[in-house]
């Protein structure tokens, strides 16, 4: 009988017992089944104690305050695995369909690779507001993984689109791997295992992007097996627990430092990163084949139409699809917003478009401070840009409260200058 190794990484969940219970109950041959939970809890919980004595879970207790992010707790949950023939991924606060285990294998057989992941986002369920502890699973179709934006101007996001032309009777090829669930052969685990440097946001490009490198490929199953809470109004999170007790809010800061930086290197091909990476195939072909360009920050009208990759076989489809252009722009920035202050160290300047993806960015420094009280300041070049901002930020960075507040203007006609 082939083996399932479940990796959960719960962060004082207390939907993780429910979870377990749920995954158990509706497995066909839950004797199969091998659990590697990272546990970040809170004194006195004891939720999860009734497995503690069940040969089939491996329980790392840590306390809450010494988590790292999902990345830290999803590799120290990797390591748990010992060989089992297929890997599973979930959330902490998910439920099960019945008979999964066997339908999950032989969907995951139908994609004929042997590599094939399958993933995607689980349709949701809620608890109904007016019988207690009753749920309610809420249908899904057939659904993919497209980008829809780019988060702090270069970490992509994502969401779910209906499968062209569907629902169809086999597995959909993708780019993309949802945190909260995917299924894939076991080596993965040896092979691939989760980066400890990204945080939370950009956990599901970084391992989207190595899991191809490694010549690991995605595929959106027909049917779902696992439904997913996505509310949570009340429940714990990391970031807040950790920016709001000041003990724990440097530990915070740089945890996403270290993240973006991970990511951002990666993403823009730095050699610096390549030990993240396979040698099966390199990031430029991953942005090829999921029609994704994360260096131009371009989506390909085809990727945005849910199409089945690979969507290029070759680079600079980015200059097809959206052309650089040089545009000459002449205007005052507005800074009357920004506090008077003689320890700025830097203000971040840049141009946005309308899904606030980062056009451009060039830091305005003056150590004499001097640049800082003039009024105004004029930004007066000739930039290459795919096309006219629709916003423009300043973001004053001083010594001793670090960032100050985004100060967001719409870009206006009258700021493109008169050729």
């Amino acid at each position: 009988m082939k083996t399932i190794f479940i990796q959960i990484a719960s962060y004082r969940d207390p939907e993780l017992a429910k979870t377990l219970q749920s995954c158990l109950n509706a497995s066909a041959c839950p004797e199969r089944l091998r659990f590697g939970i990272c546990w970040q809890h809170e004194e006195g919980d004891t939720e999860i104690n009734l497995y503690s004595t069940d040969k089939r879970f491996k329980i790392l207790p840590i306390h809450w305050s010494k988590s790292r992010g999902v990345g830290w707790a999803r590799y120290l949950a990797c390591q748990l695995y010992n060989g089992e023939d297929f890997v599973l991924q979930i959330d902490s606060h998910s439920r099960f369909a019945d008979n999964w285990d066997v339908e999950i294998i032989e969907e995951w057989e139908r994609c004929n690779h042997p590599k094939a992941v399958l993933s995607g986002y689980p349709p949701g369920f809620d608890y109904d507001e007016y019988e207690e502890g009753k749920e309610i699973w809420h249908p899904y179709p057939q659904m993919s993984m497209a980008v829809k934006g780019f988060d702090g101007g270069f970490i992509p996001t994502f969401k779910t689109l209906p499968i062209p032309n569907g629902p169809i009777n086999r597995p959909f090829r993708g780019s993309f791997v949802a945190g909260g669930f995917y299924f894939s052969v076991g080596s993965l685990y040896k092979e691939v295992p989760y980066s400890m440097d990204v945080y939370f946001t950009g956990e599901e490009i970084l391992y989207s992007v190595r899991l191809f490198t490694y010549g690991y490929r995605v595929f959106y199953p027909q049917k779902s097996w696992i439904w997913h809470l996505y509310g949570r109004k009340n429940y714990k999170r990391h970031w807040d627990d950790f920016t709001k007790d000041p003990a724990l809010k440097k530990s915070y800061d740089d945890m996403i430092a270290i993240s973006n930086k991970t990511l951002g290197r990666l993403l823009k091909r730095n050699a610096k990163h390549n030990r993240f990476l396979g040698e099966v195939n390199t990031v430029a072909d991953f942005e090829n084949y999921s029609g994704v360009s994360f260096k131009h920050r371009v989506i390909h009208p085809d990727h945005s139409l849910g199409k089945e990759p690979p969507i290029e076989e070759s680079s600079g489809w980015e200059d097809r699809v959206r052309p650089i252009k040089e545009i000459a722009i002449d205007m005052n920035l507005n800074i009357t917003d920004i506090p008077e202050r003689d320890d700025y160290t830097f203000w971040f300047f840049g141009f946005h478009d309308q899904a606030d993806t980062e056009m451009f960015r060039e830091d305005i420094v003056d150590e004499k401070s001097e640049t800082f009280k003039k009024h105004p300041v004029r930004f007066n070049k000739k930039v290459l840009l795919r096309e006219v901002p629709y916003s423009y930020t300043i973001w004053p960075y001083c010594k001793e409260k670090g960032w100050l507040e985004r100060l967001v203007f719409l870009f206006e006609d009258r700021f493109l200058a008169k050729c």
